[in-house]
C-alpha cells in the first residue's frame, strides 16, 4: 500500500470512489477545497486508487481527520485502518482527533481498536444520530 498527497489530477478518481460525491455535488466542491488546501491524502493498492483521508490542523489547533473514505469495494479488509495508522503516525502534536456519526459502528469500532477514544458528541448535526468525537493521544 502506498500513501501520498493527492492532486488535481486524482480528482476523478477521489469522486469516482465516493459514495457521497456520486449522489451530492457539494461533496465535489469540498474535494477540491481539500485539495486546494493540500489536505488530501491517497491511498493506493496495486497501483489502484482505493481510499483517501483528509486531515487539517484548525480543529482548536489539533489536526483533525476529517475524512476516511475507501472505495465500497474494498471497505473491510483494512485500508480505513491503514490511513488512521498513517495519520496518527505522521501527524504533529500530542493528540490527533475525529470524529463519526454513531450509527457507523464500523468506524467506531476501528478507531477504539487504533487507540482512539471518546471524547464527547454533537447533536443536531444530522436528525437522531449524533456525532461522536474521538481523541488518539500520542
Amino acid at each position: 500500500m502506498k500513501i501520498t498527497p493527492a492532486t488535481y489530477h486524482h480528482l476523478s478518481a477521489l469522486i469516482e470512489l465516493d459514495t457521497y460525491a456520486q449522489q451530492n455535488t457539494s461533496r465535489i466542491d469540498e474535494i477540491k477545497a481539500w485539495l486546494d488546501s493540500q489536505a488530501v491524502y491517497l491511498l493506493e493498492s496495486n497501483a489502484e486508487v482505493v481510499g483517501y483521508g483528509v486531515i487539517h490542523h484548525h480543529f482548536f489547533n489539533n489536526p483533525f481527520i476529517e475524512l476516511v473514505m475507501i472505495d465500497k469495494k474494498y471497505r473491510q479488509k483494512g485500508y480505513g485502518k491503514c490511513l488512521i495508522t498513517y495519520f496518527q503516525e505522521n501527524t504533529q502534536g500530542d493528540k490527533l482527533f475525529t470524529s463519526t456519526n454513531k450509527s457507523n459502528h464500523a468506524m467506531r469500532n476501528m478507531l477504539i481498536q487504533s487507540g482512539f477514544i471518546e471524547s464527547g458528541c454533537i447533536e443536531n448535526l444530522d436528525e437522531n444520530d449524533p456525532e461522536i468525537i474521538y481523541c488518539f493521544i500520542k
